[in-house]
């Protein structure tokens, strides 16, 4: 993960605007504005509550969730949620503050 990507703060967009649904470990998330429905599972599905809460760099994210998820906060592991963001961000459910 490259410096200036851990420097971005992310958020969810509108988070009082998307309807949940949870079936044995997987998530609906609709968003009524545009139409869309996603399917996440239970990581990325944890990044948005968190994100939904505070703005928080990648970094940040990382290490609430290795805390959450009982795992170490390895290079591997930031990686991980480094890609989950670039998800997210690709399904226009969370963007960065930074312009």
């Amino acid at each position: 993960m490259t410096q200036a990507f851990q420097d971005v703060r992310w958020q969810v967009q509108r988070p009082q605007r998307l309807m949940w649904a949870q079936w044995e470990g997987e998530y609906s998330v609709f968003d009524p504005e545009t139409g869309d429905t996603h399917l996440v599972n239970e990581l990325p599905a944890e990044v948005l509550r968190q994100l939904a809460q505070a703005s928080l760099t990648a970094a940040e994210l990382a290490a609430v969730l290795a805390d959450l998820c009982e795992v170490a906060p390895s290079p591997d592991w930031q990686g991980k949620i480094a890609g989950i963001l670039a998800d997210l961000a690709d399904m226009e459910l969370i963007d960065s503050d930074t312009p």
